[in-house]
């Protein structure tokens, strides 16, 4: 982001006078400028598409579900359009704030009291840092990638990056396929997966 050039922001949310508070409220703010409303998260991604923008601000809807569906998409790495995300809902549930937040939301809002907080989330979510509503109890899962050792995150790697096999990612790495094998499994245990 260019010094002095605004944070581009989407509001999503399927109330329009909650849409019209947000832009009024991000409005105020000079560095922030809201470039389009959408009912839902999910309708943020075609706007992606066409226009550069910085934060989507949404509301978990239809559904929770659908909500985090949303946020994930949304900010993916690899993504061809990802953001920052800050959610700001009434869900203020601990084992929702931490869904929200384990799937990669940069703040985490409650509409009955942070509205006056917002525009600082984003610049915050900009800046790469998190945001949580003030006493809301926050249960996020502990980063399994953390337990990875040196060579499972190098075999991870190597298949997010998408190697062929597993044959092709050995010969990468200079192993045998039998312990590219044993490094997968072990990296999938550790993540909760199942291969």
């Amino acid at each position: 982001r260019g010094r002095g050039r605004p944070i581009h922001v989407v509001v999503a949310d399927e109330d329009r006078l909650i849409r019209q508070a947000i832009r009024r409220h991000l409005s105020r703010a000079g560095d922030l400028r809201v470039v389009a409303e959408v009912t839902y998260g999910g309708l943020a991604v075609p706007v992606l598409r066409h226009r550069t923008v910085e934060v989507v601000v949404m509301d978990l809807q239809p559904t929770l579900e659908e909500g985090l569906l949303a946020v994930r998409t949304l900010t993916a790495p690899g993504s061809h359009f990802r953001v920052c995300v800050v959610v700001m809902t009434n869900c203020s549930s601990a084992s929702c704030a931490g869904a929200v937040m384990d799937a990669g939301a940069a703040g985490y809002l409650l509409k009955s009291r942070d509205i006056g907080l917002l525009p600082s989330a984003v610049r915050a979510a900009v800046r790469g840092e998190r945001t949580v509503s003030a006493g809301t109890p926050l249960r996020t899962r502990p980063s399994a990638a953390g337990t990875l050792t040196p060579l499972e995150r190098a075999v991870v790697r190597g298949l997010s990056r998408g190697a062929a096999s597993n044959e092709a990612l050995a010969a990468e790495l200079g192993l045998s396929v039998n312990a590219v094998r044993g490094q997968l499994g072990s990296s999938l245990r550790k993540l909760g997966l199942k291969d």
